[in-house]
């Protein structure tokens, strides 16, 4: 209540004054701390002097907001001293999950991952990472392209590229072109037949997918939205270990049958989720990538069998969630992690 509502309500004895008094008085206590009342307020300071003391802040506000359900046998806390071998498991160890989307995917200053943070303080050969439920896949081999019978994909310039894996770690980006987009077309041919998730993966820029026609008959369409056109939600919060922003779908593949494939890159081009504001003067990276039903396993069995060898297991589950997503559907966590925690507990 404020205003003249709040001036009635005093007025006619509904609020007490002395309850304004208090209100007024909090406000001009802080005021005055900060000297804003005699008009000698200190230096603004920048962000580079502010962020050590915010992340300390931060860190604190965590630990005291957590919440331990269960230590059965005393297990936490782990003493680095008393640890023979540490498997840590899960994606989010190592691609730092650190804010749901929309408004509230504000990026801290300072970020380290978990999976970093263990590492530092145990030593060395004593960590053994395996994410479990593997979100990056791999960069799709130039043995399952093609175009016209020919190998690889075509760009709309009629060049060539055998497979499309342009990231810096590569020595290979794409070339800042002024927010153009590029468009690649040809075919995608699974080596056996499954279930497969296919990726488009990208840093500075934005990125569409289409399998067959891309329309809404059966047909998938993905992308990392550079424009309204596509629907920011498709967007993993969780970025690649490389810091690759991602988006995915998952299709059933015919061993040996060619489906017809367009991509879309816009280097320089931002999306909703972006962990740095894009830039078009700077290159961007860019991979097409998927999930094959067979490396799918690979990394579940992995990760099983490290939590079995080791001495101790730290498991990182995740969720995901947005503005206009919630948990309608189903309470389980997403990508087969009930499966796994439960088999690392087995």
């Amino acid at each position: 209540m404020f205003g003249s509502l709040l001036i009635d309500a005093v007025q006619n004895k509904e609020i007490p004054v002395t309850t304004v008094d208090k209100a007024v008085y909090r406000i001009l206590t802080q005021m005055d701390k900060f000297h804003l009342l005699d008009g000698t307020p200190p230096a603004k300071k920048t962000i580079d002097q502010l962020k050590d003391q915010n992340s300390v802040i931060a860190k604190q506000t965590a630990i005291d907001g957590a919440v331990l359900l269960v230590n059965e046998n005393n297990t936490l806390p782990l003493q680095a001293n008393n640890i023979a071998s540490l498997a840590v498991i899960g994606q989010t160890a190592a691609s730092l999950n650190y804010g749901g989307g929309g408004s509230s995917r504000v990026k801290p200053l300072n970020m380290k991952a978990p999976l970093t943070s263990i590492e530092e303080r145990l030593a060395d050969g004593i960590v053994n990472y395996q994410p479990g439920v593997d979100l990056d896949g791999i960069a799709i081999p130039a043995s399952a392209l093609s175009h016209d019978g020919q190998p690889g994909l075509r760009r709309d310039d009629d060049s060539v590229d055998s497979m499309l894996d342009f990231t810096t770690a590569n020595l290979n980006p794409l070339a800042p072109n002024g927010k153009q987009t590029i468009t690649w077309s040809g075919n995608l041919t699974a080596p056996t037949t499954g279930d497969y998730e296919l990726k488009i993966q990208v840093k500075n820029g934005g990125a569409s997918l289409k399998v067959g026609s891309g329309d809404n008959s059966g047909n998938p369409q993905i992308g990392i939205a550079s424009s309204s056109s596509v629907s920011f939600a498709d967007i993993s919060l969780i970025s690649t270990r490389d810091g690759l922003q991602w988006a995915g779908y998952k299709i059933h593949l015919e061993a040996g049958i060619p489906q017809p494939i367009t991509i879309t890159a816009i280097p320089g081009a931002g999306s909703d989720f972006a962990t740095d504001l894009a830039d078009p003067l700077k290159p961007t990276s860019f991979r097409l990538a998927w999930m094959t039903p067979e490396l799918k396993q690979q990394r579940f069995d992995e990760a099983v069998n490290a939590a079995k060898n080791a001495s101790n297991v730290v498991l990182f589950a995740y969720t995901e969630g947005n503005e206009g997503k919630d948990l309608i559907e189903s309470i389980n966590l997403p990508e087969d992690q009930d499966a796994l925690i439960q088999a690392v507990v087995d």
